[in-house]
This record gives structure tokens, C-alpha cells and sequence, in this order.
């Protein structure tokens, strides 16, 4: 199955799984990420692990002789490809299968890689942090293209929706079979993290770079923010809570799935796609924690005030009473909340999910913030300036 037939057919693409209604002719990609050290007997193991008796090995000019050795070493009979040099081969006839032992291009050439093999049924790509730094230093690499591949390899969700939503096709339901479908890896819901990355592009007019952007979340007074006037928009400081790190594994993952993309000028605009995830309709989960923690909760003033005067301040509200955090109490609040963003939008006249998207009060109900600069961790700053209050009192009343 080809990417030209994603214009003409039902086909679906899956990091390497192009799926078809016939299910013997999935292909499935996964990701595995490498061992830093020693790595040889990993893609061994992944090598042999892969379906059919016939099957291609791309390693890289400088590592080919190594991982020939390796895999030789583990009873696993490759010789050198005729064609390509840095590509070993096992069995004969057609490949049935595909391994890429570094992630050293791009999304674009990485899926038309796999493109190019109709008889494909599994590939699997093994990439490691310094696959990405190692390419960045590189000028003649096309930036854009390894943060799209480096996002990729981060991604959590299914990897059908993420290559659709690359190739600019809108995909609605997962696939099934990739890596991620089948073990979903740990990951954390970050809805208000992609909205507000989205909204940070469109308010500055979708020109500028993701170094840029990433400064006017985090509030960094540079001369390009100052001289362009983005220190005065809404969006000015909102992800503060996260670092420039994790906004940018942020917009990796955004560049990656098809939500984003970049212009002939290297400015960052948004898709068809970015529209459900502003709004917050379409649940974005981001992998590694290490990478993505949920956002700090700031320091109430109260604590702040005691530790530097020695004497505790004057409490702006009374302490809330401690709440049940039991799976029914849980659930229970949030039909409540949900009640409430109901009847407020029908006195209103808006729709409901003006006010509060669902992943938004699922947030709420977990985190339960009492004044407005914990809400703004929650939810974006229009929904905060136009509904905040409202929504804090409902949230005390639960």
C-alpha cells in the first residue's frame, strides 16, 4: 500500500503501518528507543523479533560493518545489499519487514522510505536523543523536518493519526495495531498545553519560530517580543509553568501529528487540524513524563508571606474542606460540573464549550484551584478573563 493511495482509497498509515480494510495487509510500525551504550545486541533482538523470513537492516555508513558483526555474532545471517551500502539484508525475495537503526532523517524521507517497499508488513524505527542533536548541528539537515521526526518518536497516541495528520489527512479513529495502540506507553493528557501553544501562534499572526513563540509563553521580555508588541497579548506568559524545554517537545509533537506547520519562511502557521485542538475538542497526550510533568502549582501568597516576614499572612479565604478524591466523588463532581457549564452557557446564550472544554473540567475537578492565577495554569486566559469567577465559585460549591 502506497501514500498515493491515501487520495484514492480507505487506506490508513500507522508510523510505518499503512492498514488497509484487510487486515492480512497491515503493515505496523513501532518506535523502540536505543541503547545509548552497547545498542548492538538490542537491534538483535528487535531484528529477530520482526515477522517473515525476509527482511532489510538500514544502519549508517559508519555503524554498517559493526551491526553486520552483531547481528551475525546472534546467528542472524545478513550480507551487504547489493543497492545501498549501509543497508544489510536477510532472506531472499521481497522484504517482508524493515528496521532503521537511527532515526538520521527526516519524517518526510522516513516515510517515503517505507514508501518505496509495497510488500512491507512490519518496520521498526530505533532512534536515540543523539540521532536529533547530532543532525541539528548539521546546516545542510532541514531543522523543520528532524523536530518532526524528533516528535514523532516522542509521540504517544496512535501513530495512524499522527502520519494522517502529517500528510495533512484528518484521521478520526485510531488504528488499532501500532506500538502505541496496542501498549499505550505512559503519557500525560496535555489539552491546555497544545491549546495554548496553538493560541500562541495565532495571536502573533503565525510568522514567527517556535524560539519566539516559546518566549512570549514564558513571559521573556526579548527584543522581538517588545518591538512587536506580543508582551501585550493574551497568550503573553500563560505557560510559565513549564520550561523551554517541554514547550519545545510541545511543538515537536504538534509539527509532528499535522496540527502545525511550517511556512517557506520558517514561521510556524497553523492547519485544518489546529482548530479542535484551540478549542480544546480534540484530547492531545504527550509522552514522557520526564519530559512533561504536570504543571507546578504556584505558591500561594499566604506561604510566601510567612516565609518572609517569619509571620503568617492574613488568609484571603477560609480553608476548603477536604474533599473525597474516591473514583464515584470523583465522577460525581465532574457531572456536576458539567451541569453547571449547561445551565451558565443557556443563561449566557454560548455554547457550553465556550466556557469549559471537557478536558478542561476534567483538569478542574483534579487539581481544584481556588483563585485565578491557579486557574490560569488550567485553562487559557480568554476563558479565565471572561469566566473565571464564575467558574471558581461553581468549583467551591462541588
Amino acid at each position: 500500500m502506497h501514500l498515493a493511495d491515501l487520495h484514492t482509497s480507505r487506506a490508513l498509515v500507522c508510523q510505518g503501518v499503512w492498514m488497509t480494510d484487510a487486515p492480512d495487509q497491515a503493515l505496523r510500525l513501532a518506535f523502540v528507543e536505543r541503547h545509548e551504550r552497547d545498542s548492538g545486541p538490542q537491534i538483535a533482538e528487535v531484528v529477530r523479533a520482526m515477522p517473515g523470513d525476509s527482511g532489510r537492516v538500514v544502519a549508517t555508513p559508519t555503524s554498517v560493518a559493526d551491526t553486520a558483526t552483531t547481528l551475525r555474532t546472534a546467528g542472524l545471517d545478513v550480507t551487504p545489499d547489493a543497492a545501498t551500502a549501509h543497508v544489510l539484508t536477510l532472506g531472499e525475495g521481497d522484504p517482508n519487514w524493515i528496521v532503521h537503526t537511527h532515526a538520521d532523517l527526516g519524517l518526510h524521507a522516513y516515510v517515503g522510505a517505507l514508501d518505496e517497499i509495497g510488500t512491507l508488513s512490519a518496520a521498526t524505527l530505533i532512534g536515540a536523543p543523539t540521532d536529533f542533536a547530532r543532525l541539528r548541528a548539521d546546516e545542510q539537515v532541514d531543522r523543520n523536518e528532524i523536530d518532526a521526526m524528533h516528535g514523532y518518536t516522542e509521540w504517544s497516541g496512535c501513530r495512524a493519526q499522527a502520519i494522517a495528520g502529517f500528510l495533512r489527512h484528518e484521521l478520526v479513529d485510531e488504528c488499532g495495531i501500532c506500538d502505541n495502540c496496542v501498549t499505550p506507553p505512559a503519557g500525560r493528557v496535555g489539552a491546555t498545553d497544545a491549546a495554548h501553544a496553538v493560541e500562541a501562534v495565532v495571536q502573533t499572526g503565525e510568522r514567527f519560530s517556535a524560539k519566539h513563540l516559546i518566549s512570549v509563553l514564558l513571559g521573556e521580555r526579548t527584543e522581538t517580543v517588545e518591538g512587536q508588541g506580543h508582551d501585550r497579548l493574551d497568550v503573553w506568559k500563560s505557560g510559565s509553568a513549564l520550561t523551554r524545554a517541554q514547550w519545545d517537545a510541545i511543538y515537536r509533537q504538534l509539527l509532528a501529528i499535522g496540527v502545525l506547520a511550517v511556512n517557506a519562511d520558517g514561521g510556524i502557521v497553523t492547519t485544518p487540524l489546529a482548530e479542535a485542538v484551540r478549542s480544546g475538542e480534540r484530547e492531545v497526550r504527550f509522552i514522557r513524563e520526564m519530559q512533561l510533568p504536570d504543571a507546578p502549582m504556584p505558591k500561594r501568597r499566604g506561604v510566601a508571606a510567612k516565609k518572609a516576614t517569619g509571620e503568617p499572612a492574613k488568609r484571603r479565604v477560609a480553608a476548603a474542606p477536604k474533599r473525597s478524591t474516591s473514583a464515584r466523588a470523583i465522577e460525581e463532581a465532574k457531572r456536576g460540573l458539567y451541569r453547571w457549564r449547561a445551565t451558565y452557557a443557556a443563561e449566557l446564550g454560548v455554547p457550553a464549550i465556550r466556557i469549559l472544554t471537557d478536558p478542561d473540567i476534567s483538569r478542574l475537578i483534579v487539581r481544584r484551584p481556588t483563585t485565578m492565577d491557579e486557574l490560569r495554569r488550567i485553562v487559557t486566559p480568554s476563558r479565565c478573563d471572561a469566566y473565571g469567577e464564575a467558574i471558581l465559585a461553581a468549583l467551591e460549591k462541588l
